[in-house]
């Protein structure tokens, strides 16, 4: 049975709703979560140009972004690398709202 969830069943609270995205993890067809790692890559890429850091999602994906320290020309790679898994890379949040204390 698939379980689907509506805004009703999610926390009024928004710390507690954003806890219970972050624990929400569907299960998609392994497909559908590289499309969704590459394409979400594209959109960071093209909103912060540059050579300075690369962001690996393996298995589908690796960028540069950012200006900085050019890489070695011998080893190619940056060196601020930042490397995540799939799920963690699509749980992070596109931007959370600025809350004043």
């Amino acid at each position: 049975m698939r379980k689907t969830f509506c805004r009703e069943q999610l926390p009024a609270d928004d710390d507690a709703a954003f806890d219970f995205r972050l624990n929400f993890s569907p299960r998609l067809p392994r497909q559908l979560w590289a499309m969704a790692v590459r394409y979400s890559l594209y959109l960071l890429e093209k909103k912060a140009p540059g050579e300075g850091v690369e962001v690996r999602v393996a298995p589908w994906g690796a960028i540069k972004i950012l200006d900085g320290p050019a890489s070695d020309p011998h080893n190619l790679t940056p060196p601020d690398v930042i490397e995540l898994d799939p799920d963690v890379w699509m749980r992070l949040p596109p931007r959370r709202p600025h809350r004043a204390p």
